[in-house]
């Protein structure tokens, strides 16, 4: 009886938790399940109920408008975002690098070859390995934006809205927003499938490497010797690349909450994941150290820049320029012969804890060190993402005429009134989708 077994075991008591004895579980009212399977259900479930949870896990209950708004805004955010695409794609290919001895071009073929083998209908023998074990739940478009797909609430809908004059238009409404979910469904499963593929291949990687460093193959293993191994895999797989699953439940709340730090799971996890890289393979850093020389290199020598106007440039550049920490020039200039700069600190799983470090220490002067906390402290929620949702982000830099995030004017001084009303439609625009 694993209720029994849960109550006398510790560790179990740690991977086990019994659903509360309430009819809205039906049949698994009472039971025991998986910790993850626990935690989804009580978020998505009790968040609801006013008696149980109190005021503040109403406010952060997922069935709210506002918060299921903001699983939207996540979606336009990531999955529909082609931006976002590239970024997390070199930050995965990033978390891959440092987290095996193998080359990074070699870890770079192995991806490709795993998303040509699914979307040819073939999936790898370690593509089905990881469905098995897990890894395709454990992403961020699984654990991190829910898309309710209710068809029982919307043939209500459409129940409701027969005999009533106005009927046509509740049905249309209703197949719209069937067209929308669709749509952000098809985007964020397919996004998922990618970021589900670098964690096939950190597994591949590892059992790889296993039988290099051991003169053994998976095969000639015992059934049970290859589970274990394989499950050692998965493991690894999931520290290399995140279990967005496997968070505290405080930042399970703040990450779907309005308020909250909408995209917290990563620097979290980005942390321990370059502590373990830098520990296990110090040497996949060295190209990493060197990025900045190389691309001041290819600045002077492709675009024709010297010392003097690389300093100049990052003296009289925008501030969030000096703000960041992989903020580097690019070889070419813009139409108008301008010198232009990147942030590369969105591809490197570091690039934040970097940033946050930057702006601290900079907060920090020694003649008032209450403000110079108070400050610091600010700095760090921001840098962390808090209240970094859309209506805070608008409200904040609607107020201070600042993007929190880059630190750019919304309204530069001195436009008309119209360009400043086109201005801040822009940014606004780019708040919802960028």
């Amino acid at each position: 009886d694993l209720a029994l077994q849960v109550e006398e075991d510790a560790t179990l008591n740690d991977m086990y938790k019994r659903i509360p004895k309430d009819q809205v579980y039906g049949s698994l009212a009472g039971e025991y399940v998986a910790k993850v399977i626990y935690d989804e259900m009580t978020d998505n479930v009790t968040g609801a109920k006013p008696g149980d949870n109190g005021m503040l896990a109403q406010f952060f209950d997922p069935n709210m408008f506002a918060n299921k708004a903001h699983q939207w805004w996540k979606i336009a955010k990531v999955p529909l975002n082609p931006p976002s695409w590239v970024r997390n794609t070199f930050g995965n290919l990033s978390l891959l690098d440092i987290s095996s001895p193998t080359n990074s071009g070699k870890l770079s073929k192995m991806v490709l070859e795993e998303i040509i083998q699914h979307f040819s209908g073939n999936d790898s023998v370690w593509w089905n390995r990881a469905a098995e074990k897990g890894l395709f739940g454990t992403t961020f478009s699984t654990q991190e934006i829910y898309i309710l797909k209710n068809r029982f609430e919307r043939a209500r809908i459409e129940k409701l809205a027969e005999g009533i004059d106005s009927a046509p238009y509740f049905t249309r409404l209703n197949r719209l927003k069937e067209v929308i979910e669709i749509i952000g469904e098809k985007a964020n499963n397919i996004y998922g499938l990618l970021e589900g593929t670098f964690k096939t291949v950190s597994m591949r990687d590892y059992v790889s490497q296993w039988e290099k460093q051991n003169g053994q193959t998976l095969a000639s293993l015992s059934e049970e010797k290859q589970e274990q191994l394989l499950d050692e895999a998965a493991l690894h797989a999931n520290q290399s690349i995140f279990d967005y699953s496997d968070v505290p439940q405080w930042l399970r709340m703040g990450r779907r909450s309005v308020i909250g730090a909408p995209f917290l799971t990563f620097t979290y996890k980005a942390a321990p994941a370059v502590v373990r890289g830098f520990a296990n393979n110090p040497q996949k850093f060295i190209k990493y150290m060197l990025l900045p020389y190389a691309m001041t290199a290819a600045a002077m020598s492709i675009g024709d820049m010297d010392e003097d106007d690389m300093e100049e440039f990052r003296r009289k550049g925008p501030k969030w320029m000096s703000e960041k920490t992989g903020v580097y020039v690019l070889p070419w200039r813009d139409d108008n012969g301008n010198m232009q700069a990147m942030d590369f600190g969105y591809y490197l799983p570091w690039g934040p804890w970097m940033d946050l470090y930057k702006g601290t220490n900079a907060n920090w002067k020694s003649e008032s060190p209450v403000l110079s906390t108070v400050s610091s402290i600010g700095n760090i929620g921001k840098d962390l993402g808090f209240l970094g949702g859309p209506l805070p982000s608008m409200i904040t830099g609607m107020h201070a005429n600042q993007d929190v995030f880059t630190g750019r004017q919304i309204v530069r001084p001195g436009v008309t009134g119209s360009e400043k009303i086109t201005s801040t439609l822009s940014w606004l625009w780019t708040c919802l989708l960028y």
